[in-house]
């Protein structure tokens, strides 16, 4: 019997991306090559990793034609995916080199074009998820001036995150419109990477009041929906999905900083909002996958498996070739949920590509 895994894997070919132009992570090629590496390590098919590393030779071919700084279609996603191959054994590379125009243009955005937002795809959290990332390469002979200017910008990167989350938390706690839902998000994505990055102790003072006033924030969102007995306070319709991605995002928060409270809340919060259902037939195939993707990410922490009636459903995506050959909101998207509701510890040290 073909199963919907074996479709997936299939449909990813080489004639079908020659298709794709865009050359970011979210929707072009990059994303894709990591989607190809993922799949060369789960079937140990090496015809994978080629096509992965001809996807990433078109990007460096065109990258001169990339003009935004950003996360999402930018110089900031694409040079992430590469480093992210890098440090997950896929590329033999030293990123130092590969990427220094790359650090020096972004480099440039932060210093002549600061962010209007915080958010991951076109803000400060891009930027931040990316220098990250450089941070933590560990290239033979790297130069200590290279790891003090990574530092640099991390310091500079998280001193805007803090301007701007501060003014995001003054916002009021209602949450019904689609730019609510991707406030939600990122307030997920934010909390994540503050606990994380909080253990480098780096400008650590500011990082630190920046994820607690983010947990402050947090909290004011969640807890009247942990603390109301009869659960009638958890919203519903597409709202949902981006509490239930708040609430693991949250739980993790409490993990990664050793907050056993928040840990304890986030976790109680995913049970409790895990059992509820989309129950819109009318949302779009990108919001469906988004639901699917969150609960599979839950379902990642959860020790109980994760019921509803959407849940089936979705997965019962038939049409899937229909699907945008993309990481985001596409066919890469659902991939990575049907490996990791299959495979759950495969998935694990993969598990940041299913909030993207």
């Amino acid at each position: 019997m073909i199963t919907l895994l074996d479709q997936l894997i299939s449909s990813f070919t080489f004639e079908e991306t020659a298709h794709v132009h865009d050359n970011g992570l979210f929707h072009g090629k990059s994303g894709l090559a990591m989607i190809h590496f993922l799949l060369h390590q789960y079937s140990g098919n090496v015809t994978y990793s080629e096509h992965a590393l001809l996807l990433l030779n078109e990007v460096s071919e065109n990258i001169s034609a990339v003009k935004e700084a950003g996360f999402e279609n930018g110089l900031a996603g694409i040079g992430w995916s590469i480093e992210w191959a890098a440090q997950n054994k896929m590329l033999d590379i030293n990123t130092d080199e590969i990427l220094e125009d790359v650090d020096a243009i972004i480099y440039k955005a932060i210093m002549y074009a600061p962010d209007k937002t915080f958010f991951l795809a076109n803000g400060t959290l891009g930027k931040l998820f990316y220098f990250f990332k450089r941070f933590e390469s560990r290239n033979q002979g790297q130069h200590m001036y290279k790891r003090l200017y990574l530092e640099e910008c991390l310091v500079m990167l998280t001193d805007e995150l803090w301007d701007k989350i501060s003014e995001a938390s003054q916002t009021p706690d209602i949450y019904n419109t689609a730019n609510d839902i991707i406030l939600l998000e990122n307030f997920g994505h934010a909390l994540v990477f503050l606990s994380t990055f909080l253990q480098r102790r780096i400008n650590q003072v500011t990082v630190e009041k920046t994820l607690y006033i983010l947990v402050d924030k947090v909290a004011g969102i969640l807890m009247p929906i942990l603390n109301n007995t009869k659960n009638s306070l958890a919203p519903e319709g597409p709202i949902l999905v981006a509490y239930q991605y708040l609430a693991t995002c949250y739980y993790l928060a409490g993990k990664y900083h050793q907050h056993n409270v928040w840990e304890k809340q986030g976790y109680e919060l995913m049970q409790i909002l895990s059992r509820k259902d989309m129950n819109d037939e009318n949302q779009r195939m990108e919001q469906q996958l988004k639901a699917i993707s969150t609960r599979a990410l839950m379902h990642l922490y959860l020790e109980s498996p994760i019921v509803g009636n959407d849940w089936s459903n979705y997965l019962q995506l038939t049409a899937f070739k229909n699907l945008p050959l993309k990481l985001s909101g596409g066919r890469g998207a659902l991939l990575l949920t049907v490996l990791s509701l299959n495979y759950k510890e495969f998935i694990g040290s993969w598990q940041e590509l299913l909030a993207i």
